[in-house]
């Protein structure tokens, strides 16, 4: 797991435990929050999940806007409250970013504290198995030393 302490803990507790149940709710992903989405899954493409190809990241991102437009309005919070910290994080926004710089900007905020979370929230947000699963886990981390 990245190391971050208590922000991560509390992300992990509140989001990956007991994730969200679709409800039905209707919700959009914006276009801006999608971007940064895929600039996020591109970038774990380079390091943790080394190997995911174009094709897998476009059926991620269509699988997580499935999920987002069906999850309850709690996750849509966090999911928009996540992609929009990740894109201001950054000046000249985060997709802005090359899959490679992507990936250092969040190893740089796994190790600085204040941003933790935020890097925790990008990885979840990015290693969903949008299935009803009690032991999914966060797979992807990022090393801090």
């Amino acid at each position: 797991m990245a190391a971050g302490g208590a922000g991560f803990t509390v992300l992990a507790g509140r989001y990956l435990l007991s994730p969200p149940v679709a409800t039905g709710d209707e919700g959009t992903l914006d276009a801006r929050r999608a971007a940064t989405l895929l600039s996020v899954v591109a970038a774990v493409s380079l390091g943790p999940a080394v190997g995911l190809g174009a094709d897998e990241r476009a059926l991620y991102g269509d699988a997580f806007v499935a999920y987002y437009e069906a999850a309850d309005s709690h996750f849509r919070g966090f999911a928009d409250a996540t992609l929009d910290d990740v894109e201001a994080a950054v000046p000249g926004g985060y997709s802005s970013l090359s899959a490679g710089d992507a990936l250092a900007e969040l190893t740089r905020w796994s190790t600085v504290d204040g941003r933790q979370s935020l890097a925790a929230g990008a990885l979840v947000l990015s290693d969903m198995s949008f299935e009803e699963d009690e032991s999914r886990q966060a797979g992807y981390a990022l090393p801090t030393i």
